[in-house]
């Protein structure tokens, strides 16, 4: 299957309420025009990552989408562990020529192969070659950042560019660089870099349980960590960085704190808060982390006594994703891992100062192994988002795929 057909439009209106740190509501924002679609689907594919391998819009409903694409069975816990499926997957770059209600797989393209030995992706990776500058700002330019383990204790990111819409790649960028206070641990996701006015890119990356700040003055060939985005926390770990430019020059950093709950060893998936910093210096210095969502904020999933009966927590997060739209307003796309399981949204309009409640764009999902959003916006407004997905069955036999919602925030 491969999400020529659409699977659902949602005619009906949602409304946020967006409310200030101390409940009061001060507007209401709506979300319109939902349309679900299947991006890459099959029975004996484990399609999965989106937010770890990436998107890229070059405009005219050109968009591609990447995710982790490996063979399943379906019959046993290796078949479906996310230690054991990355070992054989591609990451796969798809494309869609009508804003992504489409998505015809003549023009695949293979960007990285984890399937194949480790002594030759680390030659792939561990190079010694003098690469090409390249403009990265020029029109049909992305980047790919990838994670690889090369051995059981060293994880390492790096960076692949592209200047044909991602037909073709160079090779990988030396790996990022383990800032002295750390371990082997790196890892960056795909959310986009931001793009500075003195022409340098910057980036969030988990280092072990940290957010850390990189920089590369050279279009990608070379990265260097210039400050703590968001220290260790006394218990719990921060994860699934992502950074944007508002108009006026503020840089904000959104993250993930996961916490494991204390109380009750039974409650499987972690009460966790997606937050912000700010930082007025080019990312040199950063504000105070404050979170963004709210327990009262997640009663659309759901009666607080339906929350209460999955676990006691009244809402449990994964990969936010953070984007600026093209009017001001910020969205911030998540995936919901407690029952009713889907992907949700949150919106601000005043700069991040006051936040919506959340409102669900899905809640069908069949089991909590779902998220990892991509988003881009369209030319004609709407958002797309990519997102790995399962309906039907269970978390045992229920394929996952990667689906895709457009809608409209009006």
């Amino acid at each position: 299957m491969t999400g020529r057909r659409t699977l659902r439009t949602v005619a009906a209106i949602a409304a946020l309420s967006i409310a200030d740190h101390h409940g009061r509501a001060a507007e209401q924002v709506h979300i319109s025009r939902v349309q679900h679609v299947v991006v890459c689907s099959s029975k004996s594919t484990f399609c999965a990552w989106p937010r770890q391998c990436g998107i890229a819009n070059f405009g005219h409903g050109e968009i591609v989408v990447l995710h982790h694409h490996a063979p399943s069975a379906y019959r046993d816990i290796a078949d479906i562990s996310h230690a054991a499926v990355p070992d054989r997957s591609v990451v796969l770059l798809q494309r869609s020529s009508d804003g992504g209600e489409t998505w015809p797989r003549r023009d695949d393209v293979t960007v990285w192969r984890s399937d194949i030995p480790t002594d030759q992706r680390k030659k792939l990776v561990f190079h010694d070659q003098t690469l090409p500058q390249i403009d990265m700002s020029q029109p049909g330019a992305m980047f790919y950042f990838g994670s690889d383990r090369f051995g059981t204790a060293l994880t390492r990111s790096f960076a692949l560019r592209s200047i044909d819409k991602g037909h073709t790649w160079d090779s990988p960028i030396a790996p990022f660089p383990v800032p002295p206070s750390a371990k082997d641990w790196v890892l960056k996701d795909n959310h986009p870099p931001v793009h500075l006015k003195d022409g340098s890119w910057l980036v969030a990356a988990t280092v072990d349980k940290e957010v850390w700040i990189y920089r590369s003055r050279d279009d990608g060939q070379s990265w260097e960590h210039i400050s703590k985005l968001v220290s260790q926390p006394a218990s719990g770990r921060y994860s699934y960085a992502g950074l944007i430019l508002l108009r006026d020059g503020t840089l904000q950093g959104y993250t993930l704190h996961i916490q494991a709950p204390a109380s009750d060893k039974a409650v499987r998936h972690s009460i966790n808060a997606i937050c912000v910093a700010e930082s007025r210096d080019g990312g040199r210095t950063w504000g105070e982390l404050r979170p963004i969502v709210r327990p009262e904020g997640a009663t659309a999933w759901g009666s607080p006594e339906k929350i209460v009966e999955t676990g006691g927590a009244a809402n449990s997060y994964r990969s936010p994703w953070p984007m600026l739209l093209r009017d001001g307003r910020i969205i911030v796309l998540f995936a919901r891992r407690l029952p009713p399981f889907g992907i949700g949204v949150v919106a601000s309009s005043d700069n991040g100062r006051t936040w919506s409640d959340e409102v669900p764009l899905r809640r069908d999902g069949a089991s909590w192994d779902l998220g990892y959003p991509v988003a881009t916006q369209l030319d004609d407004g709407r958002i797309f988002t990519a997102y790995y997905y399962c309906v039907g069955g269970d978390y045992m036999s229920s394929p996952r795929h990667i689906a895709a919602t457009l809608f409209r925030v009006d």
